[in-house]
């Protein structure tokens, strides 16, 4: 067990409980960072620095308790990371803190077009620097002159954003590169920087799904009580749909009742109307027979009539 689990040891707490602890890390980087970076790396061993000392292990050891990482490959290499730092000096907390506090706020607070990327990846050289310093300077090795602003009290965007001007980084590099002990120092720390970055986006974006859920759970209640509204209105709509449809099809059946009724009636004259029209025309019919018949007897018997005196006449 690491020394710093022997003096703080916490409870672990139930599985899946967010590594709050990070914003611990972050309260304290802004706490410390005025005073944690001084070139020289002589520290003040006054009563509140040893106050600020205790309260960066235990937020680094309640970073350890408060997660059960077995089941997150990214978040057992970040502890095994955090757990080396807490037996370190607070030169490497100092450091480990500040990182935590850039990521965590370059995770929420930047846009990617805004050059997230470049200013995290800054970040992490700037804590491999930084740390590769606090290894080597603990021995009082000579401190590269180009690394010395970045060991400076940091310049920050906001309370958790830290910005180190990028013209002093390459140059800063370039000087580590020519000492062996240093840059090993800093390639390893820089993988380091990598793997807490990464724990600290992965359980942001947990943490912000977790808030997206409650906001989502704390709507649910409203959003059942209208779409229970929405189904009465509903049905009630669809009720009186097909209330009005009843009604629709009775009307039609009744006006397809009083049209076949309406035809029936209309035929029933029309047959009226020729039956009196054809008895009439059987009158007329006789009448003009009857009339013919009785010209044509007439016309007989004046033939007749003329004939005999015309007979009468010849023979006398």
């Amino acid at each position: 067990m690491p020394p710093m689990m022997l003096l703080f040891s916490v409870p672990r707490f139930p599985r899946g409980f967010s590594i709050a602890a990070f914003a611990v890390l972050l309260l304290l980087a802004s706490q410390a960072q005025s005073k944690l970076f001084s070139g020289d790396l002589r520290w003040t061993r006054s009563r509140d620095s040893q106050l600020e000392q205790k309260d960066l292990d235990i937020g680094l050891t309640h970073l350890l308790t408060l997660r059960d990482v077995d089941e997150d490959p990214v978040l057992v290499k970040a502890m095994q990371v955090i757990d080396t730092v807490t037996a370190r000096s607070t030169c490497h907390q100092a450091a480990a803190a500040q990182l935590l506090g850039t990521c965590k706020a370059a995770g929420k607070d930047v846009a990617a077009e805004e050059g997230k990327h470049e200013l995290l990846e800054r970040a992490k050289s700037v804590y491999a620097v930084r740390l590769s310093v606090c290894e080597t300077g603990e021995g009082r090795a000579a401190i590269p002159t180009a690394c010395k602003p970045i060991l400076a009290a940091p310049r920050q965007l906001s309370s958790e954003f830290e910005v180190v001007n990028s013209v002093y980084l390459p140059q800063c590099l370039e000087a580590l590169m020519v000492e062996h002990y240093y840059w090993t120092s800093y390639s390893n720390s820089r993988q380091d920087a990598n793997t807490l970055c990464q724990a600290v986006t992965l359980e942001a974006s947990r943490l912000e799904a977790l808030q997206s859920y409650q906001r989502l759970a704390e709507l649910l209640p409203t959003f059942r009580s209208d779409l229970l509204s929405t189904r009465s209105q509903w049905l009630a709509f669809v009720k009186q749909q097909e209330q009005s449809t009843q009604e629709l099809g009775k009307l039609q059946r009744k006006n397809q009742e009083e049209s076949e009724s309406q035809h029936k009636l209309e035929m029933e004259l029309l047959h009226s109307a020729m039956n009196v029209a054809k008895e009439g025309l059987d009158d007329a019919s006789r009448l003009m027979q009857q009339s013919m018949a009785s010209a044509g007897s007439g016309i007989e018997q004046s033939r007749e009539v003329s004939f005999g005196k015309a007979m009468a006449k010849a023979v006398s």
